[in-house]
């Protein structure tokens, strides 16, 4: 019997992770605390805010069995029809919750509100799941130029992330708001002995915004590309990270129970495995090919 290409061995098992995460942030919606803190974005939803509070509970474990559903949808070893209609639904699930930038506490008031983005920041990330979710579905379907289309997608939906987030660390609001990870992180504390809270969060800024600006660069800088994927995937990693020292466990619940801190940080999961697709079919092949030449 013949190996299983590269190719769809790597597709495995960026859907196996991606699968996972999302079983893990379904199974999160069943919890008490959840169900409360997913009512807050509801009642504030154009579609879901005329509805009563009573209801939130159901929506919101509705919510986590179509996360479930559509996160065993996409494994290895399901019917590659099902795993397609599995990857779709991802992509206009994630794409969807764009609508959550309509609500509040999106926006942060006492700064005037849009473009000073507060818990928002997890919901702009959805845009380079969605992108993956439809790389998935490409791929599984054997569409080239939709696949990319979606890395397309992709590059900028990270990009979005690191441009905008890395906008708002040079306000004081997110220089105090991330200075509880930083101060835990036994990477990053050290910043603090060097810089006063907003120069460190400035120099963060500076660095996401580099990076931002390193990706958009791809696919027509391939080497400048692959700096700006490895300083992202540095970026979520750093990020994630965070889970364990600040730690983003939901209080009182052991791990891998997390709430709304936790699933912001986790989200990255999902981001550094777009950058690791982007690598492999934008930057590798474009580095490979030059090397020959």
């Amino acid at each position: 019997m013949n190996a299983r290409p590269a190719s769809v061995r790597f597709l495995d098992a960026v859907a196996t992770a991606f699968g996972l995460v999302l079983i893990w942030f379904g199974a999160m919606k069943f919890l008490p605390f959840e169900a409360t803190a997913v009512g807050r974005w509801l009642s504030e939803h154009l579609l879901f805010g005329g509805l009563p509070a009573s209801t939130f509970p159901a929506l919101t474990g509705a919510i986590g069995v179509v996360e479930i559903a559509l996160g065993l949808g996409i494994l290895p070893g399901v019917a590659i029809r099902l795993r397609r209609y599995a990857a779709a639904g991802i992509a206009a699930f994630f794409a969807a919750s764009l609508t959550l930038l309509l609500t509040n506490p999106v926006w942060i008031d006492s700064m005037g509100g849009f473009p000073a983005i507060g818990a928002g920041q997890g919901v702009i990330k959805n845009l380079a799941i969605a992108a993956l979710a439809l790389w998935l579905w490409a791929r599984l379907s054997m569409r080239e130029f939709e696949a990319r289309r979606a890395r397309d997608l992709m590059r900028w939906g990270v990009a979005l992330v690191l441009l905008w987030i890395g906008g708002m660390k040079f306000t004081p609001v997110e220089a105090e708001a991330i200075r509880p990870l930083i101060e835990t992180s036994p990477f990053m504390a050290w910043l603090y002995g060097v810089f006063d809270v907003q120069g460190a969060s400035n120099l963060i800024g500076v660095v996401e915004i580099l990076t931002a600006l390193c990706l958009l660069t791809l696919p027509r800088a391939p080497r400048l590309g692959a700096i700006g994927l490895a300083a992202s995937a540095l970026t979520f990693v750093a990020t994630l990270s965070f889970l364990f020292t600040l730690p983003g466990w939901q209080p009182g619940h052991p791990p891998p129970v997390i709430g709304n801190t936790g699933q912001f940080l986790a989200k990255d999961l999902p981001l550094l495995l777009a950058c690791l697709v982007l690598f492999v079919e934008e930057v590798r092949p474009r580095l490979t090919r030059s090397r020959r030449r």
